[in-house]
């Protein structure tokens, strides 16, 4: 319709190789994304010796997930622990605009989509960097969280869904990558308020949204449930609930300020008005 931007366009691995600086195409493939291992619980327990940062960090985000003294608001994280549904990647930097970090984590969520029918319905792919080597506050992880969903769309083997809008601020936008909507969930070393999104190591927990229809089918379920982890929230965290935890599609509200919960109440704005913009305006500067 006259006066109505374009949709911005899809953003491929053809289009360009962060390798060797230049435009790729079919005849051209992207260079190789390394391949990763997502490890499950006792793939991850039997790896890793006590001593190495991977056990850590691994200890320190599960050790939270079944604490008897408190209990962790995401019971369906704990229940998927408990029946070993959860997978975990060590990503090798806490940069993760760096084009190489970014090129494992989307690999790894593109060997996950592949195996994720077959892990339950707890499922969780949980993405932990190495201890962190310099100090930085919750808004700067919110940037680097963002400059890695931005990496993603550079990455992504699909175009954008034509029913998901591209303003990250609209009711029903949320995250795609693979052509599967996504949900997120980050932990960070700099929370002091927020508990729940508080962890040693920055984390990044990855969902397909379709999972949540599985596991909140029945509405009365779902609004019990919804109830009982927001109730553990407020008892969780030194601070009170965001304002920003809604349910899905809500008008007024944006899936895109729930995944990176600040550390005090004010809206975690995405960086990005329209990420597919910022992620193509990148590639035509690297371009140019």
């Amino acid at each position: 319709m006259p006066g109505q931007p374009k949709p911005p366009k899809s953003l491929t691995p053809s289009m360009f190789n962060f390798s060797t600086g230049k435009t790729t195409h079919p005849s051209q493939p992207l260079s190789p994304i390394p391949s990763t291992n997502t490890t499950s619980r006792y793939q991850v327990e039997e790896t890793y010796s006590t001593d190495t940062w991977q056990r850590q960090a691994y200890d320190d985000f599960t050790r939270a997930l079944i604490a008897k003294d408190k209990t962790f608001p995401c019971i369906y994280g704990t229940k998927g622990y408990k029946s070993n549904e959860l997978d975990f990647l060590f990503l090798s930097s806490e940069d993760l605009n760096d084009i190489e970090t970014a090129k494992v984590g989307a690999k790894a969520i593109l060997e996950y989509h592949k195996i994720l029918h077959k892990r339950g319905r707890n499922i969780s792919l949980v993405l932990i960097c190495p201890p962190p080597t310099k100090e930085r506050t919750v808004e700067e992880y919110h940037l680097l969280f963002w400059s890695f969903l931005k990496r993603l769309r550079q990455l992504d083997p699909q175009p954008w869904p034509e029913n998901i809008p591209h303003n990250t601020e609209d009711e029903k936008w949320c995250m795609n990558f693979d052509g599967k909507e996504a949900f997120f969930a980050v932990q960070t070393p700099a929370h002091k308020q927020r508990l729940s999104r508080f962890a040693p190591n920055f984390a990044i927990v990855y969902q397909p949204r379709f999972i949540f229809d599985v596991v909140f089918k029945d509405p009365r379920y779902r609004e019990s449930a919804t109830k009982m982890v927001r109730g553990l929230l407020d008892r969780y965290d030194a601070i009170e609930r965001s304002p920003d935890i809604s349910d899905y599609a809500v008008e007024g509200t944006t899936e895109s300020r729930q995944y990176f919960l600040l550390d005090r109440n004010v809206a975690a704005v995405c960086p990005y008005e329209r990420l597919d913009v910022a992620a193509n305006e990148e590639l035509e500067a690297v371009l140019s």
